[in-house]
């Protein structure tokens, strides 16, 4: 990743707007695709745990 926005900087150093379009672009599409995945992930490290978050009393 690091790579790709040194090269990407590089090329578009020149234009600034589209460089900061590109990244905000890049950053909320990468945030909508890792949100489902990394909610799941906490929600089963949760229940695996077996802590007490979901709503359903313990008894």
């Amino acid at each position: 990743m690091g790579l790709m926005l040194h090269a990407t900087f590089g090329y578009l150093r020149e234009d600034p707007l589209i460089l900061a379009l590109l990244l905000c672009t890049v950053a909320t599409a990468l945030s909508l695709l890792m949100l489902p995945r990394m909610k799941g992930m906490i929600v089963g490290y949760q229940w695996a745990k077996e802590m007490n978050g979901f709503g359903r009393p313990r008894g």
